[in-house]
This record gives C-alpha cells, sequence and structure tokens, in this order.
C-alpha cells in the first residue's frame, strides 16, 4: 500500500436535482418541525418559532428533466468554451441526479486546484461582468460592452442571453431590468436599436434615466441564467467516490 500513488482521475461533475430550483417543488416537498407546525415547498426555518425544520424531499420526472438539461448544457461549455468535442459520459446518477465524466488525456492529471478553476468558470463564481467588458460609466452616463464580434467565453454568453430577453412580454422584461412595465413595453418596441447596440459595444439608453439599473440588471440576470448548477464538491475533490454506472442508490 505504501508504494501506491495518485495516477489520474476522470473530471467528474454531479448535478443533482435537489439544487435545481423547480416549481415542482412547492408541490411535492413538504416540511414539519417540532413544534408542530409544517406545510407544503421547501423552508430552512419554521415561519412560527424561527427554528431549522425537516425537509421531505421528492423527486419527479420535471425535477429530473431539469436536472437532466443541465447536464447536457455542460457539453456547450466544454466543446465553445474550453475546446474539447469527445470524451464525455454521462450516466444516471443511482439516485437523484446525473454524472457527467471526462475523460480525456491531458485533462485527466489536472491537480485540485485547477479543477477548481474550471468549475469556478463553469458555475460564474465570482465572475465580474466589468472584467467581461460590461459596465457603466457615471462620466459619460453610458453603458458599454465589448463587441459581439470579439467576444469568447463568458463575454459572448452574456451577450446572447442579452438578445434573448428582448424577445420576453413586457411584464418580464420589466422585472428583469427592474424598470416599469410602460417602459419595458417602449424598450421592446425599439428592439432592432436595442439589438444593434450589443453589435456595437455601446448599449442603448433607457428612458427616464433607467440605462444603469436596467442593463445592470440585465447582465446579472444573464450570467445567473447562464451558469451551471452542478455539485461544487463532488467535481473539485479527486478522491471523491462515485457510483457505478447503472447502479442504483439505496434509497432510490
Amino acid at each position: 500500500m505504501e508504494a501506491k500513488g495518485y495516477l489520474k482521475s476522470d473530471l467528474a461533475y454531479e448535478f443533482d436535482a435537489d439544487d435545481i430550483p423547480t416549481d415542482c417543488k412547492a408541490e411535492h416537498d413538504s416540511w414539519n418541525c417540532k413544534c408542530g407546525e409544517s406545510g407544503k415547498g421547501r423552508l430552512k426555518n419554521c415561519p412560527v418559532c424561527g427554528n431549522g425544520v425537516e425537509v421531505d424531499e421528492w423527486v419527479c420526472p420535471e425535477c429530473l428533466s431539469e436536472t437532466k438539461k443541465q447536464a447536457l448544457r455542460l457539453v456547450g461549455f466544454f466543446e465553445k468554451d474550453l475546446g474539447v468535442a469527445n470524451g464525455l459520459f454521462f450516466n444516471y446518477s443511482g439516485s437523484k441526479g446525473f454524472h457527467v465524466h471526462v475523460r480525456k488525456e491531458g485533462l485527466l492529471d489536472l491537480s485540485p486546484s485547477a479543477r477548481v478553476e474550471i468549475v469556478d468558470y463553469l458555475t460564474a463564481n465570482s465572475l465580474d461582468p466589468k472584467m467581461q467588458g460590461f459596465y457603466y460609466s457615471k462620466e459619460s452616463k453610458r453603458f458599454f460592452a465589448p463587441r459581439r464580434r470579439n467576444s469568447l467565453g463568458w463575454a459572448l454568453r452574456i451577450h446572447d442571453r442579452l438578445e434573448s430577453f428582448f424577445y420576453l412580454e413586457p411584464e418580464r422584461l420589466a422585472v428583469a431590468g427592474g424598470v416599469s412595465v410602460k417602459t419595458a413595453s417602449q424598450v421592446i418596441s425599439e428592439r432592432k436599436k436595442f439589438l444593434e447596440s450589443l453589435d456595437s459595444g455601446l448599449l442603448h439608453p433607457v428612458p427616464q434615466n433607467k440605462t444603469e439599473k436596467f442593463w445592470t440588471g440585465l447582465v446579472s440576470l444573464a450570467v445567473e441564467e447562464e451558469k451551471l448548477l452542478l455539485d461544487r464538491q463532488t467535481s473539485v475533490d479527486i478522491r471523491k467516490i462515485l457510483r457505478v454506472p447503472d447502479s442504483l442508490h439505496g434509497s432510490t
């Protein structure tokens, strides 16, 4: 045993239904408190006594479907952002989600710190939009962005997500940008100008001096919707014991 040493390991990513927010959880999950109170959905603390509660979780087809979508989005990150187009293997985790293994020479011997960097990238951990070229200048009162044709990685992902926001209903765009429905409707009516501004690198101003608030809100939401919701600990631990593919968890 003393002569044995670490050689290499897969890059492994776990996507668990518990970590994916879905509306169905409010219907099939429930909580109980020692004080006697209980209810549907998920809570951390009892609304009556304030103590921690015990949550009874359930996984339905909708939960697994949304979890699968997250796992499949990992392919796009590896192919488009990291240049890894093959060597990805998927399997059911045996309980509440999916595992993705990356088995590609040159990656298998990555150190734990290198694996942390990849996970930070995938989850947008500590990502600063300003470092990606999205920022508001108080001097000129303008919001700047990188030109789309020059954008890569997260900058391009933010661009793509921002474009999709301009096809939302006015009510949803209003919430996303922190403006009134009236202002959101006006923005949508001028959609072409706003989309052209994304390509130019100088984002179109928003009525009623809402430019900073509107674009800051949209950029933040773009990052939130683009990042992957994966189990961080599993993905950075080179000694993590993972379930054999196609085997079932004891509680399944």
